[in-house]
């Protein structure tokens, strides 16, 4: 089973900014609900971790349709947002590509094809933890970031924030375990007692 520690061993140092000196160099991406940008903090090394802004819908959408989300980003800028932050970036731990696995496979498939394309390789990882805990993780990320006030969410769907939050984090696990059969991504087990 790869770990973190053996998977950083296997990517070429690059500068501690986490950008390479040259066009040619391997990006780790990770696609799993949990980010790793403390971990790269703590060992010196800078990821790319950022969530950019949306509208209400987007938020909402992202929450109750990941997959039509998600596709609706790929099939617009999604795809040209990938190649440039692999491009530039040695580690990506969070924003959008948390949602890939919502994607099908031809998709990244076509990603990792691309960026070879352009002397980039990508290795897909996928955080990996307890249902609970991943739902436990996501409710303390939408208080923090006040995203139900941000998606406009109504008091039903406050309601059902949590089941909501449940059903996407059961769907990405059951995605990500199918993508990880097919041999495009490697999983990284997290210990279920990490504090958030």
């Amino acid at each position: 089973m790869t770990n973190t520690a053996t998977l950083l061993e296997r990517t070429p140092t690059l500068p501690a900014n986490g950008k390479g000196s040259s066009r040619e160099h391997t990006c780790v991406v990770n696609i799993g609900l949990y980010s790793l940008a403390e971990a790269f903090s703590k060992l010196d090394l800078k990821a790319y971790s950022h969530f950019p802004s949306l509208p209400p819908d987007h938020l909402k959408k992202i929450l109750q349709d990941p997959q039509a989300a998600v596709q609706d980003w790929y099939s617009t800028v999604g795809l040209n947002e990938i190649l440039k932050l692999v491009s530039e970036h040695a580690y990506i731990c969070d924003g959008w590509v948390a949602l890939l696995p919502f994607l099908n496979r031809s998709a990244l498939e076509e990603i990792e094809l691309q960026a070879r394309a352009a002397s980039i390789q990508i290795k897909f990882v996928s955080t990996s933890r307890s249902v609970d805990e991943t739902v436990k993780s996501e409710l303390q990320h939408w208080v923090i970031h006040d995203l139900e006030r941000q998606s406009e969410l109504s008091f039903d769907e406050r309601c059902r924030l949590e089941d909501d939050l449940r059903i996407r984090a059961i769907q990405h696990q059951c995605l990500v375990k199918y993508l990880c059969s097919l041999g495009l991504v490697k999983l990284l087990p997290l210990s279920n007692s990490i504090q958030d």
